[in-house]
């Protein structure tokens, strides 16, 4: 599921990947593809930056 990180911008910081999650999420929220790539967001996250995150 995490396999395509390439497809995203890169970010600077992780507060510009929550920023781009929220926008994508909220102008498309009842779109599927736009959830995908909510998914492939958290994942470049977990990525990225894999300290930053804790579940």
């Amino acid at each position: 599921m995490c396999g395509k990180e390439n497809r995203l911008p890169q970010f600077e910081t992780i507060v510009d990947v929550d920023r781009y999650q929220a926008k994508f999420i909220d102008e498309h929220q009842k779109n599927k593809f736009a959830f995908q790539e909510g998914i492939l967001s958290l994942c470049y996250k977990r990525f990225k930056y894999p300290i930053n995150i804790q579940h």
